[in-house]
């Protein structure tokens, strides 16, 4: 019996297959868009207050919901047509997207970017319903699952 495959290894083979190249050359366009518009929120976000602090709070608002809702997005993937999930929430942050537009055209508030911003991070997903805090971490009269009404909820 011998390890070695008669066969030769394609590299490429995969290439071959026009959903395979559909769903890269989507990947990528989609890539590329998100790319684009960070770079964009923090230029006009640097061209607006000039504060490094201010992008910061870019990077803050985008990782947040990533971190927060990693499981929960599994479960929904799980339970739910992933098609229609994307193409929700593809939707979803197109509607935003437009919405950060509007905003840089008309120079709104920076409080209304960051809302939006942490609505197209969240995509589909209400902000409160997933953030929970430890045991002890909550002021007196506030149940834990609650969202904790110090917190900022742009």
């Amino acid at each position: 019996m011998s390890l070695e495959n008669k066969e030769p290894h394609d590299p490429y083979a995969a290439l071959r297959n026009q959903d395979f190249r559909l769903l890269l050359t989507g990947r990528f366009i989609t890539s590329f868009a998100n790319e684009m518009l960070s770079f964009a929120i923090g230029w006009e976000l640097w061209l607006r207050t000039h504060q490094a602090l201010v992008l910061g709070m870019v990077g803050l608002v985008q990782v947040i919901p990533v971190i927060l809702l990693s499981l929960p997005a599994g479960h929904v993937a799980d339970q739910y047509n992933r098609k229609r999930i994307v193409l929700i929430t593809e939707l979803f942050l197109a509607l935003c997207v437009l919405g950060l537009g509007w905003l840089s055209y008309t120079e709104g508030p920076l409080v209304l970017i960051y809302a939006l911003l942490r609505r197209c991070c969240l995509k589909p997903f209400p902000p409160s319903s997933f953030r929970t805090q430890r045991h002890g971490a909550h002021p007196p009269g506030s149940s834990p699952l609650l969202p904790d009404p110090r917190l900022p909820d742009f």
